[in-house]
Order: structure tokens, then C-alpha cells, then sequence
């Protein structure tokens, strides 16, 4: 069994970790280590302060002004726990209600103002909309990799679907697209794009399902040449990955 010295040594060096725990250098806690009282009135003063500082932070964290809930950083920890806990229920419930928001905002924007739209016929009559859509059926679920490697197929040789398979771009704003579709499906057109040229993907199928359409070399460039101009005017990096995917 401990001496009463050997206790009192082993309190002091409680004590003094005690201290160092709340922020007391050794040198400070050696000088009271031998006052059991002080050293817990010590400590629990600074505790109190930590806490405090801790929450201080915290409540910041969530975007409250710390000067309004200042009694609340020496709440009990289940009554802290439970207030700060709901906090950051309201802050997850307020920041996905913020993300719903922009992406509402963001779908109105992309259904709002000028659009691009690609239209494809065959004037000869040989082919109609349904050779473009089995065309696209075909390549719809390529990789990325795939399409390319197609795309360039098609550019280099030729797809005699009809005598003379034809496109037209256009750009149109809100109040002339109903109008511009309607002109083409009465001439037999087939709309094979409409978007702002924000996502590769939709297009690079487009641009596949097109160069496998139409009939020559010339023309598939060409094509390509006016697609790119067209999309300089929604997405100028959108038309240089277009330039640089088909050097042109």
C-alpha cells in the first residue's frame, strides 16, 4: 500500500497533467500541483473556456453569429449536442434546397433563348426519317472511342443512302423554334439534333449518325466545317474540340 509521500506524489503528477490537458505549460502547473482544490477550480475554468471556444467555432462553421447563441456554448453536452445537431439538419435541409434551386435554374436557362438545331433529308426520296433513325440506333450505345473511330470510317469513304443525302443548321431563339421545326418536318426533314453544344456525347453521336447519312467526302466536311462555325456561337471550346478532334 501507497505511502501517504507516494501519494501525494502521484496526485501531484495528475494534477499537474490535468493542467497541461486545459493548456498549462509544466512550469505553470508545478507551482499549484500541491493545491487539489485550486487545481480543480483550474481546470475547470479553462475547460469551460475550451468548450466555449470549440463551440464558438463551430457555430460559426454553421454560419450563426455567436454573439446571438453566446449562453448556449455552456450548455450541457446532450443539450449542446442536440441543438447543434439540428442545426446541421437545417443547413444540410437549406443546402439542398439551394442545389434544387440552381439546378432548376440551370434546366430554364438551357430551355431558354437561341438552341442549335441539325436537320437532315434525302431529296431523292430513297431514304426518310426512319433510314436516319435505324442509322442512329446503330451507333447510340458506341463508346466514345467507338464513335470517333466510326465517324472517320464514314468521313473517308462513302454511304450512298440516297442520291444526294442532305443537312441544314440552324440557330433559333425562343420564340421562332416551334416555327423553324415545323417548316422542316412539312418538307420531310428529320431533326437530328437541338441543344446549346454544352455535353461532346450528344453531339459526337449526332456527328457519327450524320457522316454515316450523308453521301460524300465533300460534303461530310463541309458539314463538319458549318457544325463547327455553328457552335462557336453557344461554345468556343466546344467548336475548338471539334476543329481539333476532326483536324479541321
Amino acid at each position: 500500500m501507497a505511502s501517504k509521500r507516494q501519494r501525494k506524489k502521484q496526485q501531484a503528477k495528475q494534477n499537474i497533467k490535468l493542467l497541461e490537458q486545459v493548456g498549462f505549460s509544466r512550469k505553470e502547473a508545478e507551482k499549484v500541483k500541491n493545491k487539489p482544490n485550486q487545481v480543480t477550480t483550474i481546470y475547470k475554468k479553462e475547460k469551460r473556456k475550451i468548450t466555449a471556444k470549440e463551440r464558438s467555432d463551430l457555430m460559426k462553421g454553421l454560419g450563426l453569429k455567436v454573439s446571438d447563441h453566446a449562453s448556449k456554448r455552456y450548455w450541457s453536452e446532450k443539450k449542446w449536442n442536440d441543438f447543434y445537431n439540428q442545426q446541421l439538419a437545417e443547413k444540410e435541409k437549406a443546402r439542398k434546397k439551394a442545389e434544387r434551386k440552381a439546378k432548376k435554374a440551370a434546366e430554364t436557362e438551357n430551355t431558354r433563348g437561341d438552341r442549335l438545331f441539325i436537320y437532315w433529308t434525302d431529296p431523292s426520296g430513297s431514304a426518310d426519317a426512319t433510314t436516319y433513325y435505324h442509322i442512329y440506333k446503330q451507333i447510340e450505345h458506341m463508346t466514345d472511342g467507338a464513335l470517333i473511330e466510326t465517324a472517320f470510317w464514314a468521313l473517308d469513304g462513302e454511304q450512298p443512302f440516297g442520291e444526294v443525302g442532305d443537312y441544314d443548321i440552324r440557330i433559333a431563339g425562343d420564340r421562332s423554334q416551334k416555327s423553324l421545326n415545323e417548316h422542316f418536318y412539312s418538307q420531310g426533314w428529320v431533326k437530328t439534333y437541338e441543344g446549346k453544344a454544352k455535353r461532346m456525347r450528344p453531339l459526337l453521336k449526332t456527328i457519327t449518325a450524320m457522316l454515316l447519312s450523308l453521301y460524300n467526302h465533300n460534303q461530310k466536311l463541309q458539314f463538319l466545317y458549318d457544325l463547327q462555325d455553328e457552335i462557336n456561337h453557344f461554345n468556343p471550346s466546344m467548336s475548338k474540340k471539334i476543329g481539333d478532334l476532326f483536324d479541321l
